[in-house]
């Protein structure tokens, strides 16, 4: 099985499925340390279901953030990820379905299918030239910007087959690192859905091809299908992208849909290669996929501007890639005497001119929806403010301007402790190290003697951040198979697997663990965090509550608190003994003895109408006795708290 396309209300829907050989080929390739950061793309994931763990997501995240880094500027693209039951064949272990979202004939200037992912790359570069041309009759509504350009569903029969470990350390698992890297490069494009009659040696061609794979399409086509088919299985066919150079698809025999020119024979000099190499298995780990992916999508993958005549002048923007070598130090200044440090050399886009599309369908304006990802956006002031502006990337695509200069000529000396943060600091986006995304523009407007008016002339640089670590996210995942000393000792004990993320940029990390009925909570360092979850030891009748304090060279963040349940509740804890003038509230078991479980208590009368506050007062031992001798006869309520906050109650009457 290989390629199913669906349609619906104008979308077509592209199933590739992603298989793993079933055998161990051992290979590891590092993160980079110095890596360039081309733009401020992010991906908006959601999972769905309730099977998804948090070492699981942790993965999945980290490889979005390998990649965001490498993709040219688009419009926020979305991603959904799934666990569910796939089925297929292929002779391989089936690991992933991948689905992208395409629309065809979509696009008046060319008669070939759209990915979803295309059209936002290309609608914000129109945008930055000041002309859209391409899509601003097609798209009626901004619903379009929020449905998944991306789903994935991982197969749930292969949970236990995946490591989800951060690290790059080859183990006897499919690494889920790599896997997703895999996945999100077919779901931007890199991907075929040509698929073959096998019993009769003929190709079936697809009825609409994507950029992508109309270039596999022209490699095979012959004259007919079955010479199309002697084409796609000699082993290799080599395929030419303008200004990227030539790839091998692997191209066995006889055909195998859904892996035949789905992948690569590798190429030690195109990272895109090694990652979506055929001989994928346990112990295949890619995470340098650094390669030319600006001429690899404008001429591979269509993300490609199409350039009218006519028309008024266009703004101008020089953009310089960043790279991660170029960190700003935790607290450190951003320094600029002229705005010419922003960008490199034959930086500056060309001036093109266009005929301005009207928009007669609708009173949807791609103009106005693109206005947040302008580089000189400011909320509060018009898109054409001259002067300077310090951005943050933000998990939802659009920047935070922390800081503004709306001065020219001015020189720029700013430093981080300078910047107005508007956000939670959760809320910024990060990079596989975990620093911040952050652009600086200049910005100066210029008289246009051609066409009339001004336009703006903008210079742009993206930098990375040093910052605090991460805010770590906890949730438990289940119980384990009993590992520790305490567990197998203690009937009581059980060890409990916690899973983490928001790794990136942490060097270290302490647990705090306050198990119900203790004061001080217990610390103890995790030396392999990055594996994504760890174990502790709870009492399966108390309630326990963790903390991280992740720590790097600049400080510490603390995580929200995470209580976890007892896992075997006892049915009775306390009993309440009535004597004249006290009562005596006392542990029913004797292992409780030690632990402080209650926090306070209150007396209340009953008259039939109303009720009263007579007695209250805080529990400071383990066994209290409350004084009683004030109250008169009657019946009483006593509400007594533990240490949760929960409240216990019990009808009592004084003689």
């Amino acid at each position: 099985m290989g390629v199913v396309i669906t349609t619906a209300q104008g979308q077509s829907f592209e199933e590739v499925y992603s298989y793993g050989m079933d055998e161990y080929i051992e290979k590891c390739t590092n993160l980079p340390v110095v890596r360039k950061i081309n733009g401020g793309t992010v991906f908006r994931v959601t999972y769905e279901g309730e099977d998804w763990t948090n070492d699981m997501k942790g993965a999945f995240e980290y490889a979005c953030k390998i990649w965001e880094e490498q993709l040219p500027s688009a419009l926020p693209l979305n991603i959904t990820v799934k666990i569910g039951t796939i089925r297929g064949g292929g002779g391989q272990k089936l690991l992933s379905k991948v689905t992208s979202t395409r629309y065809d004939d979509f696009n008046p200037f060319i008669s070939a299918s759209s990915l979803s992912s295309q059209i936002k790359g290309i609608i914000l570069a129109e945008y930055n030239r000041g002309h859209n041309v391409q899509y601003v009759d097609s798209i009626k509504e901004n619903d379009f910007f929020d449905v998944a350009d991306i789903s994935i569903t991982y197969n749930k029969a292969m949970l236990n087959e995946f490591s989800y470990s951060l690290y790059a350390t080859p183990q006897d698992k499919y690494d889920f690192v790599t896997l997703a890297l895999r996945d999100i490069a077919r779901g931007l494009g890199i991907a075929s859905n040509i698929t073959a009659d096998v019993t009769n040696k003929k190709i079936i061609f697809p009825q609409y091809t994507a950029t992508y794979e109309g270039i596999v399409l022209g490699a095979i086509r012959g004259g007919n299908t079955s010479q199309a088919y002697v084409n796609a299985t000699k082993g290799s066919v080599p395929i030419n992208i303008n200004s990227y150079g030539t790839l091998s698809l692997y191209a066995p025999s006889p055909f195998q849909n859904g892996v035949s020119l789905n992948s690569f024979i590798p190429d030690p000099n195109k990272n895109i290669t090694q990652l979506l190499t055929y001989e994928f298995g346990r112990g295949t780990v890619v995470r340098d996929i650094t390669d030319n992916y600006k001429s690899l999508f404008k001429h591979g993958l269509g993300w490609e501007v199409m350039i009218a005549t006519g028309g008024s002048h266009s703004d101008v923007n020089g953009v310089t890639t960043g790279n991660t070598g170029e960190v700003i130090p935790y607290g450190g200044t951003i320094t600029g005497d002229t705005p010419i440090f922003l960008t490199e050399t034959n930086s500056r886009n060309e001036h093109h001119s266009c005929n301005i599309k009207t928009y007669d369908t609708s009173d949807f304006n791609i103009e106005e929806y693109c206005k947040p990802y302008d580089c000189n956006y400011r909320p509060n002031a018009p898109i054409d403010t001259e002067g300077w502006t310090v951005a943050l990337l933000k998990k939802n695509g659009t920047w935070d301007i922390v800081y503004d200069l709306p001065t020219i000529p001015s020189y720029l000396d700013v430093s981080m402790s300078d910047f107005q943060y508007h956000y939670d600091m959760n809320e910024y986006a990060r990079t596989a190290d975990g620093f911040l995304r952050c652009r600086v523009v200049y910005n100066q407007n210029y008289p246009d003697y051609v066409y009339g008016g001004t336009y703006r002339d903008m210079k742009t640089r993206y930098y990375v951040l040093d910052y605090l670590p991460q805010r770590t996210e906890m949730k438990f995942s289940g119980v384990m198979p009993t590992t520790s000393t305490r567990a197998l000792t203690n009937e009581y004990m059980r060890d409990i697997k916690i899973g983490i993320k928001n790794l990136e940029g942490t060097e270290r990390i302490v647990v705090e663990q306050l198990d119900e009925g203790e004061r001080v909570p217990s610390k103890f360092e995790i030396n392999d965090f990055k594996k994504g979850y760890f174990v502790a030891t709870v009492d399966k009748e108390f309630y326990s509550e963790f903390t991280i304090v992740a720590y790097n060279k600049n400080g510490s963040t603390r995580s929200e608190t995470v209580e976890i349940a007892p896992l075997e509740p006892a049915s009775q804890n306390f009993e309440i003994q009535v004597f004249n003038n006290e009562i005596k509230i006392k542990n029913t078991r004797k292992r409780n003895l030690s632990k402080t479980l209650l926090a306070s208590y209150e007396i209340l009368t009953l008259n039939g109408y109303a009720t009263r506050s007579l007695l209250k007062g805080n529990i400071e031992n383990n066994e209290p006795t409350i004084n009683i001798s004030s109250l008169k006869a009657g019946t009483y309520v006593l509400n007594y708290f533990d240490t949760r906050n929960i409240k216990h109650s019990v009808k009592f009457q004084k003689q």
